[in-house]
């Protein structure tokens, strides 16, 4: 994994972090999101106080998928190519084997 690949996981995972940390609410009487997010342990409360909103966790679980696939996608694409070691049974395989064309066609040494 190179530098750039690091740094993408590190910036998905704090991106993933940070929207648990800061969940969306759902409204358990209207079922509508409020404007904001709110901290997980401090949940938004209506004017009186009363709590009234549940983490919406069907739209927490698709920002987390999108997040990771957004991020394997870019490590797939920065990823260099592996290159193999050429041996010397590759690059004798590749060679060109020419007929000979002096002579009678035998190979030098088969007379």
């Amino acid at each position: 994994m190179n530098n750039r690949q690091k740094f993408i996981l590190v910036v998905a995972l704090v991106v993933i972090a940070c929207s648990g940390i800061y969940p969306p609410y759902t409204s358990q009487v209207t079922g509508k999101n409020p404007p904001q997010r709110s901290f997980l342990f401090n949940p938004p409360a209506n004017t009186y106080g009363i709590f009234v909103y549940k983490i919406d966790l069907r739209q927490l679980f698709v920002e987390w998928f999108l997040t990771a696939l957004l991020a394997g996608g870019l490590i797939c694409i920065l990823a260099k190519p592996k290159r193999k070691a050429k041996s010397d049974k590759d690059t004798a395989s590749n060679r060109s084997i020419q007929p000979n064309t002096e002579g009678d066609g035998l190979k030098p040494g088969m007379h």
